[in-house]
């Protein structure tokens, strides 16, 4: 995986192979020269990476000993690459993670999959944990033959979108499996996508006005071969300058981590109200200066997203101010063109 680093840089994952293969982690620079390289973590792949809220990086992907099982495993660092923690997840035979995100909780969430539990085969495996690594709950999802994820990410909602493939039980090919949840991983909808031959969804994201992307490979349709593959949904819950949807009535009022963040055009900004007010979200640079504003007005009771399209702001570094009644709380979130 390669991902962008709020310094300019990218942060880099995967393996290096001798005769095992070790994990790998490898920051840049904006140039792509490199800052340092650390492959001490252990034997495995790290298929995923990212940049976490506190500047240290979260690494997703799985534990390959000699001569044992394979387990899903996440590894937390500090800014150098120093270890913080590691965890593993599974059971008796092989499991492996293959996409991590870290949540608007503070949390975790990876996805891949297990043939130590489920339906039979390989099913899809989801392990949301805390901030510490430790274990909130764990999902499986498919029929009896091998489900694979190969994205996973948090939805507007704070609930989760998967995707990756499903062999058919109709005519044993792959097909494109997207799987959507609520935040406690209860299966809210799934969906098979492609035809006769061979197709896979590789990458899951959700757009602005709450349908999903899906992209990935097809020899089902197309010019021959395999081609790119790729699927628009239809809005979830409707769509509006707001875009929010109400899951539940909060305690307090919060504002969310923005995401991405880093983020090079647009940054979801998440927040939450116990009861009807009004609401100021604005936003600020480095110099305390205001330079737009996300919601100025009556908000109903809820879990709300706004959209900021920062287009015509240059790189760098911002704050997001939220003010309703007496409560004020502010966000980082760095642009990076």
């Amino acid at each position: 995986d390669l991902q962008p680093t709020s310094d300019g840089g990218f942060v880099i994952s995967g393996r290096k192979f001798y005769s095992v293969p070790y994990i790998l982690l490898l920051k840049t620079d904006s140039a792509g020269v490199t800052e340092w390289l650390r492959q001490d973590y252990g034997y495995g792949r790290a298929w995923s990476c990212q940049q976490t809220s506190d500047g240290g990086y979260i690494m997703g992907g799985y534990w390959h000993p000699t001569g044992g099982s394979t387990d899903c495993m996440l590894i937390k660092t500090d800014s150098a690459g120093d270890t913080l923690w590691t965890r593993r997840y599974g059971g008796a035979s092989d499991d492996r993670g293959y996409s991590v995100q870290q949540t608007l909780d503070g949390g975790y969430v990876l996805g891949g999959w297990t043939n130590s539990s489920g339906a039979g085969g390989r099913d899809f495996y989801v392990v949301k944990t805390d901030s510490m690594g430790d274990v909130m709950w764990t999902q499986t999802f498919g029929n009896v033959l091998n489900d694979h994820i190969y994205s996973a990410m948090e939805t507007h909602d704070g609930g989760f979108i998967f995707g990756g493939y499903q062999i058919s039980m109709l005519n044993y090919s792959y097909d494109g499996y997207v799987v959507r949840t609520d935040r406690d991983g209860i299966l809210q909808w799934q969906e098979s996508y492609g035809g006769e031959l061979d197709d896979y969804v590789f990458r899951v994201k959700q757009a602005t006005d709450h349908g999903f992307i899906f992209a990935g490979t097809t020899a089902s349709m197309g010019a021959g071969g395999r081609d790119f593959y790729v699927i628009k949904t239809e809005p979830e819950g409707g769509s509006g300058v707001e875009g929010s949807q109400n899951t539940g009535i909060p305690e307090d009022v919060m504002l969310h981590e923005c995401y991405p963040n880093p983020f090079n055009s647009t940054a979801a900004i998440t927040y939450e109200l116990p009861s009807r007010q009004r609401v100021l979200i604005s936003v600020h640079d480095v110099l305390g200066r205001q330079v737009g504003i996300l919601v100025d007005g009556d908000v109903h009771a809820g879990r709300h997203q706004v959209i900021w399209d920062a287009g015509e702001l240059a790189s760098g570094v911002y704050f997001v101010k939220i003010n309703s009644g007496e409560f004020v709380q502010m966000r980082k979130v760095v642009l990076l063109k």
